[in-house]
């Protein structure tokens, strides 16, 4: 717990620094997350957990537009 003794004694514009950093990942890795699950295709006929299980190791499957070469 040594680097939270740091950052409690870093100064005020320096934390909220480190604030926005981290609120700024967030945003981005969300954002990756929300553009690759917007990509996929869902067999409407089968539940969301056995199309997953069918597809993994199946990434063109998944996520076509990202792995489509035309």
């Amino acid at each position: 717990m040594q680097w939270l003794e740091n950052i409690r004694n870093k100064p005020h514009e320096a934390k909220v620094r480190l604030i926005w950093i981290a609120a700024g990942i967030a945003i981005v890795l969300l954002v990756i997350v929300w553009l690759l699950v917007g990509q996929m295709k869902l067999d409407p006929n089968q539940s969301f957990i056995r199309t997953m299980t069918e597809r993994i190791g199946h990434p063109g499957k998944t996520f076509p537009k990202l792995f489509n070469r035309e």
